[in-house]
Protein backbone atom coordinates (compact mmCIF):
# COMPACT_ATOMS: atom_id res chain seq x y z
CA UNK A 1 0.00 0.00 0.00
CA UNK A 2 2.81 2.41 0.87
CA UNK A 3 4.50 1.62 -2.42
CA UNK A 4 1.27 2.45 -4.30
CA UNK A 5 0.92 5.74 -2.42
CA UNK A 6 4.54 6.64 -3.17
CA UNK A 7 3.94 5.96 -6.85
CA UNK A 8 0.79 8.10 -6.81
CA UNK A 9 2.61 10.99 -5.12
CA UNK A 10 5.44 10.71 -7.65
CA UNK A 11 2.89 10.75 -10.50
CA UNK A 12 1.19 13.83 -9.02
CA UNK A 13 4.54 15.62 -8.66
CA UNK A 14 5.56 14.78 -12.23
CA UNK A 15 2.19 15.80 -13.68
CA UNK A 16 2.30 19.10 -11.79
CA UNK A 17 5.85 19.74 -13.01
CA UNK A 18 4.86 19.10 -16.64
CA UNK A 19 1.85 21.42 -16.36
CA UNK A 20 3.95 24.18 -14.77
CA UNK A 21 6.53 23.87 -17.54
CA UNK A 22 3.72 24.22 -20.10
CA UNK A 23 2.41 27.34 -18.34
CA UNK A 24 5.93 28.80 -18.24
CA UNK A 25 6.28 28.24 -21.99
CA UNK A 26 2.94 29.92 -22.74
CA UNK A 27 3.87 32.89 -20.53
CA UNK A 28 7.21 33.21 -22.34
CA UNK A 29 5.36 33.28 -25.67
CA UNK A 30 3.00 35.99 -24.41
CA UNK A 31 5.97 37.99 -23.06
CA UNK A 32 7.63 37.81 -26.48
CA UNK A 33 4.56 38.71 -28.54
CA UNK A 34 2.59 41.11 -26.32
CA UNK A 35 4.45 44.35 -27.25
CA UNK A 36 3.62 43.77 -30.92
CA UNK A 37 0.05 42.47 -30.66
CA UNK A 38 -0.97 45.14 -28.12
CA UNK A 39 -0.39 47.85 -30.74
CA UNK A 40 -1.84 45.91 -33.67
CA UNK A 41 -5.21 46.55 -35.25
CA UNK A 42 -5.74 42.80 -35.69
CA UNK A 43 -4.16 41.15 -32.62
CA UNK A 44 -5.19 37.59 -33.52
CA UNK A 45 -3.75 37.63 -37.04
CA UNK A 46 -0.63 39.37 -35.78
CA UNK A 47 -0.19 36.74 -33.09
CA UNK A 48 -0.50 33.89 -35.61
CA UNK A 49 2.02 35.61 -37.86
CA UNK A 50 4.47 36.08 -35.00
CA UNK A 51 4.21 32.41 -34.08
CA UNK A 52 5.42 31.52 -37.56
CA UNK A 53 8.23 34.06 -37.83
CA UNK A 54 9.53 35.02 -34.37
CA UNK A 55 12.06 33.07 -32.35
CA UNK A 56 12.86 33.01 -28.66
CA UNK A 57 16.59 33.03 -27.93
CA UNK A 58 17.86 31.21 -24.88
CA UNK A 59 21.53 31.87 -25.64
CA UNK A 60 23.63 33.23 -28.53
CA UNK A 61 23.80 29.67 -29.86
CA UNK A 62 20.29 28.43 -29.27
CA UNK A 63 16.90 29.77 -30.33
CA UNK A 64 13.55 28.18 -31.17
CA UNK A 65 10.56 29.34 -33.18
CA UNK A 66 7.49 30.31 -31.19
CA UNK A 67 5.28 27.84 -33.09
CA UNK A 68 7.55 25.02 -31.95
CA UNK A 69 7.26 26.27 -28.38
CA UNK A 70 3.46 26.21 -28.69
CA UNK A 71 3.60 22.57 -29.82
CA UNK A 72 5.99 21.72 -26.98
CA UNK A 73 3.74 23.45 -24.45
CA UNK A 74 0.68 21.58 -25.73
CA UNK A 75 2.50 18.26 -25.49
CA UNK A 76 3.70 18.97 -21.95
CA UNK A 77 0.21 20.03 -20.87
CA UNK A 78 -1.36 16.93 -22.41
CA UNK A 79 1.23 14.66 -20.80
CA UNK A 80 0.73 16.32 -17.40
CA UNK A 81 -3.07 16.12 -17.46
CA UNK A 82 -3.16 12.55 -18.79
CA UNK A 83 -0.59 11.40 -16.24
CA UNK A 84 -2.73 12.90 -13.47
CA UNK A 85 -5.85 11.22 -14.86
CA UNK A 86 -4.17 7.82 -15.10
CA UNK A 87 -2.58 8.11 -11.67
CA UNK A 88 -6.04 8.45 -10.16
CA UNK A 89 -7.06 5.20 -11.92
CA UNK A 90 -10.57 6.36 -12.79
CA UNK A 91 -10.82 4.23 -15.90
CA UNK A 92 -9.64 1.23 -13.91
CA UNK A 93 -12.31 2.02 -11.30
CA UNK A 94 -15.05 2.12 -13.90
CA UNK A 95 -13.96 -1.22 -15.37
CA UNK A 96 -13.75 -2.69 -11.87
CA UNK A 97 -17.37 -1.76 -11.13
CA UNK A 98 -18.54 -3.39 -14.35
CA UNK A 99 -16.59 -6.57 -13.65
CA UNK A 100 -17.96 -6.82 -10.11
CA UNK A 101 -21.50 -6.36 -11.38
CA UNK A 102 -20.94 -9.37 -13.70
CA UNK A 103 -24.06 -8.39 -15.63
CA UNK A 104 -25.13 -6.01 -18.31
CA UNK A 105 -27.64 -3.33 -17.37
CA UNK A 106 -31.11 -4.50 -18.37
CA UNK A 107 -34.15 -2.25 -18.49
CA UNK A 108 -32.38 0.76 -16.94
CA UNK A 109 -34.69 3.56 -15.89
CA UNK A 110 -32.70 6.69 -16.74
CA UNK A 111 -35.43 8.80 -15.21
CA UNK A 112 -34.12 7.65 -11.82
CA UNK A 113 -30.80 9.45 -12.41
CA UNK A 114 -32.00 12.51 -10.54
CA UNK A 115 -28.86 13.47 -8.64
CA UNK A 116 -27.23 16.69 -9.84
CA UNK A 117 -23.87 14.95 -10.26
CA UNK A 118 -25.45 12.22 -12.41
CA UNK A 119 -26.97 14.88 -14.66
CA UNK A 120 -23.63 16.70 -14.86
CA UNK A 121 -21.93 13.50 -16.03
CA UNK A 122 -24.62 12.89 -18.66
CA UNK A 123 -24.20 16.43 -20.00
CA UNK A 124 -20.40 16.04 -20.01
CA UNK A 125 -20.69 12.82 -22.01
CA UNK A 126 -22.93 14.59 -24.52
CA UNK A 127 -20.30 17.33 -24.97
CA UNK A 128 -17.58 14.93 -26.14
CA UNK A 129 -18.33 15.12 -29.90
CA UNK A 130 -18.30 18.92 -29.72
CA UNK A 131 -14.97 18.92 -27.86
CA UNK A 132 -13.50 16.53 -30.43
CA UNK A 133 -14.58 18.73 -33.36
CA UNK A 134 -13.21 21.87 -31.70
CA UNK A 135 -9.88 20.18 -30.90
CA UNK A 136 -9.58 18.98 -34.50
CA UNK A 137 -10.62 22.27 -36.11
CA UNK A 138 -8.24 24.39 -34.03
CA UNK A 139 -5.44 21.79 -33.73
CA UNK A 140 -5.64 21.87 -29.93
CA UNK A 141 -5.36 18.32 -28.57
CA UNK A 142 -5.04 19.73 -25.06
CA UNK A 143 -8.81 20.34 -25.16
CA UNK A 144 -9.38 16.58 -25.21
CA UNK A 145 -6.95 16.07 -22.32
CA UNK A 146 -8.68 18.76 -20.28
CA UNK A 147 -12.08 17.26 -21.10
CA UNK A 148 -10.93 13.79 -19.99
CA UNK A 149 -9.61 15.25 -16.75
CA UNK A 150 -12.88 17.08 -15.99
CA UNK A 151 -15.02 14.02 -16.78
CA UNK A 152 -12.80 11.74 -14.70
CA UNK A 153 -12.99 14.16 -11.79
CA UNK A 154 -16.80 14.10 -11.88
CA UNK A 155 -16.80 10.31 -12.11
CA UNK A 156 -14.49 10.03 -9.11
CA UNK A 157 -16.89 12.12 -7.03
CA UNK A 158 -19.85 10.05 -8.24
CA UNK A 159 -18.00 6.78 -7.57
CA UNK A 160 -17.34 7.78 -3.95
CA UNK A 161 -20.75 9.31 -3.27
CA UNK A 162 -23.30 6.85 -4.66
CA UNK A 163 -23.73 3.05 -4.70
CA UNK A 164 -23.89 1.52 -8.14
CA UNK A 165 -24.20 -2.26 -7.94
CA UNK A 166 -26.14 -2.18 -4.66
CA UNK A 167 -28.34 0.77 -5.57
CA UNK A 168 -32.06 0.29 -5.09
CA UNK A 169 -34.35 -0.24 -6.92
CA UNK A 170 -32.67 -2.51 -9.50
CA UNK A 171 -33.68 -0.15 -12.29
CA UNK A 172 -31.55 2.58 -10.66
CA UNK A 173 -28.63 0.17 -10.32
CA UNK A 174 -28.89 -0.68 -14.00
CA UNK A 175 -29.09 2.99 -14.96
CA UNK A 176 -25.95 3.75 -12.96
CA UNK A 177 -24.16 0.75 -14.47
CA UNK A 178 -25.03 2.06 -17.93
CA UNK A 179 -23.71 5.49 -16.91
CA UNK A 180 -20.45 3.97 -15.64
CA UNK A 181 -20.03 2.06 -18.91
CA UNK A 182 -20.62 5.25 -20.90
CA UNK A 183 -17.94 7.03 -18.87
CA UNK A 184 -15.55 4.12 -19.46
CA UNK A 185 -16.09 4.23 -23.22
CA UNK A 186 -15.74 8.00 -23.53
CA UNK A 187 -12.65 8.19 -21.31
CA UNK A 188 -11.00 5.37 -23.24
CA UNK A 189 -11.81 7.02 -26.58
CA UNK A 190 -10.61 10.44 -25.39
CA UNK A 191 -7.28 9.06 -24.21
CA UNK A 192 -6.86 6.97 -27.37
CA UNK A 193 -7.36 10.09 -29.49
CA UNK A 194 -4.29 11.69 -27.94
CA UNK A 195 -2.25 8.53 -28.19
CA UNK A 196 -2.53 7.30 -24.61
CA UNK A 197 -3.18 3.65 -23.82
CA UNK A 198 -5.27 3.44 -20.66
CA UNK A 199 -5.18 0.07 -18.86
CA UNK A 200 -8.50 -1.38 -17.71
CA UNK A 201 -6.81 -3.47 -15.04
CA UNK A 202 -3.96 -2.65 -12.64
Amino acid sequence: MRRVLRKQKSAYALSLTLCLLAVAIFLAILWKTYPTISSSGDPFSTFLSLLQTEELSFSPWFSIKLIHLVILGDLLLIAGVVLWVLSRQWLVGACSILRKASRKPENPDYGLLREKLENDIVFSLAEFPEVFVEAADYLKPNLIAEYANALADKFNTFYNAFPVIKAEPPELSNARLALVDAVRIVLRNALNLIGIYAPERM
